[in-house]
């Protein structure tokens, strides 16, 4: 049965809806739809893996299929999907944030850079798939990895079996709407398409870090919730779409009053600064300068709640897919300034106090540990003679154990390997 028949036969009611779509004689989720411009330089930096992988490979089946089953509630934000189209490009633009593979780079060299897998496949299957890749940033940046997934198995399941009751209710759907009640997307899909945006979130949160460590400092102090619903499906439609319906009103430069903690958490995760207005003992401007975000677009914000002060924003929902058995599980996330993933920086400092810990047998030893790590501060911040690092081991005291001895002896070496030229021997 050619499509134009079958389009013809089930506006008109002749045919079964089940057999029409069974006899669906193309596969819609290769398709492939011409990126809105903004986002054509995010899709030139990709590496040729990714780009494959976004244009032909499983993430662009992933974003259509997602696309057409959310079609019908995804929110209009043309302001919203045109400025982080932009932002986007900016970022991945950057050879610092998203440096190329080199041959050198061996079998890595198509996994070097910023992952924009999922937003270019969305970018080249339509707004309504744009607008769930911005779905996924905001649920990647509450939830764990698990946790997100189990949220996408059970938004895919409901929202499959809110159109499968249309469907045998006799409502009028489109075509499209009524294929993608028969949409069928695994577990491991899912999981690959939050793992994409995870990683996004990462590079964008380096590439703007102090507009990104301000406005979490201030969502931080806020203390309020994304959305009160219990149901997960209800819940999670609900912040996506207050998120992003007030958001590409900031964008356009209308001022917006954030009465919900999902926005916030939308602003968060699109990496979109508009200027603020804090309410509360004293009133604060802050002037963020975005260049995306039209002159007028002021966030007033007056959520701060006294109970939950310094919680930043929170979400509670019952968790039915993250086990595969049982009830339902009631899990609850926050992201604020404390729930911040650490820096390479911060990172090197938990191996370095890692390292120390090993060493310490007892309580009294404790201060000889801060010692060490005076000393390494000194050398770091001041250029030391070579015979000065030599007798750290003996500066840190001469009660110090022989473990300490040892310990120092190992610091001394890492240092002077890894020491600049004039520290060296």
């Amino acid at each position: 049965m050619s499509f134009g028949r079958l389009t013809a036969a089930v506006l008109s009611g002749t045919i079964d809806t089940s057999v029409a779509l069974a006899n669906l004689n193309f596969d819609f989720s290769l398709v492939k739809v011409e990126a809105p411009i903004e986002y054509k330089d995010l899709g030139i930096s990709l590496s040729h893996h990714r780009s494959k992988e976004a244009e032909n490979g499983l993430a662009h089946i992933t974003a259509r299929k997602l696309g057409a089953l959310f079609s019908d509630v995804a929110p209009v934000a043309p302001y919203l999907i045109r400025a982080y189209g932009l932002r986007e490009s900016e970022i991945a633009k950057s050879s610092k944030f998203n440096p190329r593979g080199a041959r050198t780079d061996g079998i890595f060299m198509d996994h070097i850079g910023a992952d924009g897998t999922t937003i270019w496949a969305a970018a080249t299957s339509g707004n309504a798939a744009i607008s769930i890749h911005l779905l996924a940033c905001m649920l990647a940046r509450i939830w764990t990895g698990p946790e997100a997934t189990s949220i996408w198995v059970e938004l895919v399941a409901e929202r499959k079996r809110v159109l499968s009751s249309h469907v045998n209710s006799g409502d009028s759907l489109s075509v499209a709407s009524m294929t993608a009640s028969e949409i069928s997307l695994t577990r491991d899909q899912l999981a690959k398409w939050d793992a994409s945006a995870r990683a996004w979130l990462l590079t964008a949160d380096s590439a703007k870090e102090l507009p990104q460590k301000q406005l979490m400092l201030i969502v931080n102090n806020l203390g309020t919730h994304v959305d009160g619903k219990t149901s997960v499906y209800d819940s999670v439609l609900n912040s996506w779409k207050i998120a992003m319906t007030v958001v590409d009103n900031l964008v356009s430069g209308m001022p917006q009053s954030i009465h919900s903690g999902a926005i916030l958490l939308g602003l968060s995760s699109w990496h979109l600064y508009p200027d603020l207005l804090l309410l509360g003992d004293s009133t604060k401007s802050v002037q963020q300068e975005d260049q995306l975000v039209a002159a007028g677009g002021i966030a007033t914000i007056g959520l701060e709640n006294k109970l939950s002060k310094g919680r930043g924003i929170h979400w509670s929902l019952p968790l039915a897919h993250l086990r595969f058995y049982g009830d339902p599980v009631i899990v609850t996330r926050a992201v604020g300034s404390h729930t911040a993933k650490l820096s390479i920086d911060q990172l090197l400092l938990v191996a370095l106090g890692s390292f120390i810990n090993t060493w310490i047998t007892s309580y009294a030893e404790l201060e000889t540990a801060v010692e060490v790590l005076l000393r390494i501060s000194e050398i770091l911040a001041h250029p030391i003679p070579p015979e000065h690092i030599k007798n750290l081991g003996e500066k840190i005291g001469v009660n110090a154990c022989n473990s300490s001895r040892v310990a120092a002896g190992a610091i001394h070496r890492s240092l002077t390997r890894q020491a600049p030229n004039h520290l060296q021997y």
